[in-house]
């Protein structure tokens, strides 16, 4: 029986670059394979700092884990799952402008209170 994965967590400003771009793929990779396996994630989202050395290099992985989700959704990778009873859901007005997710399950409207079966 696949598991819900909860990820979260925070490098600090000082780390070195390349490993935390690293640690960005692995756990891609990680989110991805779980997804494909029947997994589900459970995130939180929240402002995004970035490395001092490199401004496109995350410090969170919170965001990670949205885009991974809809990486394997676009891909096919996996599904959404109507069963799965959603008891609140906050979107950042942020989610608009970082993501494309009109045409899909994840439509704005959708994304206040999730699917009600």
């Amino acid at each position: 029986m696949a598991r819900r994965v909860h990820l979260t967590g925070s490098a600090s400003k000082d780390c070195d670059p390349e490993l935390l771009r690293w640690a960005h793929e692995a756990l891609r990779e990680f989110l991805r394979a779980h997804l494909r396996e029947g997994g589900s994630l459970i995130a939180q989202l929240g402002g995004e700092p970035y490395h001092p050395a490199d401004a496109t290099l995350p410090l969170t992985f919170d965001w990670l884990i949205l885009e991974a989700a809809l990486e394997a959704l676009r891909a096919g990778e996996a599904a959404p799952r109507p069963r799965i009873r959603w008891s609140s859901c906050v979107v950042p007005s942020a989610v608009s402008s970082r993501f494309s997710l009109s045409g899909t399950r994840y439509s704005t409207s959708c994304l206040g209170s999730g699917p009600s079966k």
